[in-house]
C-alpha cells in the first residue's frame, strides 16, 4: 500500500466527499471511491485503498456513511446474528420467553 498520494488525488477525494455529503446528507463509500478511482486512473491505486481514503475523509467531516457496497463486504455475508433471536448462544426458548437471564456459561479448560 502506498502512502504518498498526489495533491490532485487528495483534492479530488475531499471535493467528492463534500459533494456527496451536501447532496445526499451521507457518503456512499463505494460509489465515491469508484468515482475517485476512475477520475484518477493515472495514480494506479487499488479500489480498496481509495475506499479507505474516502472513509478517512468522511470521518474527518463527521459524515454519515453508507457501507453497503464496500468490496471487502461483497465477498460474503459477514453477519453472525441469526434470524431468530432465540437462537443466540446462551439463551434457550424458556429464558427468552420468561425474560430471565441465562445462567453464566461455564469455562471448560
Amino acid at each position: 500500500m502506498r502512502y504518498g498520494y498526489s495533491a490532485q488525488l487528495r483534492e479530488d477525494l475531499n471535493s467528492r466527499v463534500l459533494a456527496a455529503l451536501r447532496s445526499r446528507g451521507m457518503v456512499n463509500i463505494a460509489a465515491v471511491a469508484e468515482d475517485v478511482r476512475t477520475h484518477n486512473l493515472d495514480e494506479n491505486i487499488a479500489l480498496e485503498d481509495v475506499e479507505r481514503l474516502v472513509m478517512q475523509v468522511a470521518q474527518l467531516y463527521g459524515a454519515a456513511m453508507e457501507l453497503d457496497g464496500l468490496t471487502a463486504v461483497e465477498a460474503g455475508r459477514f453477519t453472525s446474528i441469526p434470524d431468530d433471536p432465540c437462537e443466540l448462544r446462551g439463551i434457550d426458548r424458556s429464558d427468552a420467553i420468561s425474560s430471565q437471564a441465562a445462567p453464566p456459561a461455564r469455562l471448560e479448560g
